[in-house]
């Protein structure tokens, strides 16, 4: 990045990452290592879901009917007073109105 953004996420999205590449059936145990030692290079600030973070995810996920896995993007983006940028069309169209103001669609090609 050049500087113009900072990226957060909750400690889950190395979980998240390394089991979708897994699966993928792209790449080996050496390979999938190397990955998950890289992922500190990024520069991507991680945080725990605890204290204050774990409550705003709690609350998003009953308030919207969906996952701790989601919400923890959720709630950690609420915390941080910053937006929840997602991919996922179904998510973003279930959440309650008072996150609109915090979610942000990404658009991808294809």
């Amino acid at each position: 990045m050049n500087g113009e953004l900072r990226l957060s996420a909750p400690t889950l999205i190395i979980f998240e990452t390394l089991n979708a590449l897994k699966y993928s059936g792209l790449y080996n145990n050496r390979e999938l290592g190397e990955i998950a030692s890289a992922i500190d290079g990024y520069g991507l600030a991680l945080h725990a879901l605890k204290g204050r973070v774990a409550d705003l995810a709690i609350d998003a996920a009953y308030k919207n009917d969906i996952t701790i896995y989601d919400s923890a993007y959720l709630g950690l983006a609420s915390f941080l007073g910053t937006k929840f940028v997602t991919a996922d069309r179904k998510l973003a169209g279930r959440l309650a109105t008072d996150y609109a103001g915090i979610t942000q669609l990404l658009e991808t090609a294809g």
